[in-house]
């Protein structure tokens, strides 16, 4: 947290403004990076109380490639409640986009469906063969 808002603090102090495409502006340094060691823990910043197995959930839900909401609902995760449609639809979400980009959107995924055999490019899975076989590749993104 001290390394995140010391960042904060050069912004603040030494930051130049700089014009965006929104207009609202922003204030910002060059080459400005954050370290954290993930074995003292997951450095969440946020400004309100975290449900963390809700986050959990969630995540393996966008692993799985799952669009469909039942799937969360079924575990106590309502956070997507609002944007599901009535079958619990969600769309091509987050998790259908990292497992399936390109494939034409099928329905609903984790409930009725597996998400097995609907193509596309797997972008999770490119990404960890490319950590274990290619670590200084600058392509690994999702």
């Amino acid at each position: 947290m001290r390394t995140y808002l010391d960042l904060v603090e050069r912004i603040l102090t030494t930051g130049i403004e700089k014009a965006d495409r929104t207009g609202t502006g922003t204030i910002g340094v060059s080459s400005a990076t954050l370290q954290h060691d993930m074995s003292k823990g997951f450095p969440l910043l946020t400004t309100k109380k975290v449900h963390v197995k809700s986050v959990l959930i969630e995540l393996e839900f966008f692993i799985k490639g799952f669009t469909d909401n039942r799937w969360l609902k079924s575990r106590g995760v309502t956070i997507w409640d609002e944007w599901a449609a009535g079958d619990g639809d969600l769309g091509a979400i987050y998790g259908f986009q990292w497992r399936h980009f390109g494939a034409p959107y099928p329905g609903p995924i984790g409930i009725d469906r597996d998400g097995s055999g609907i193509g596309g490019v797997d972008q999770l899975a490119d990404a960890i063969d490319k950590i274990k076989n290619k670590p200084q590749d600058r392509r690994i993104i999702v």
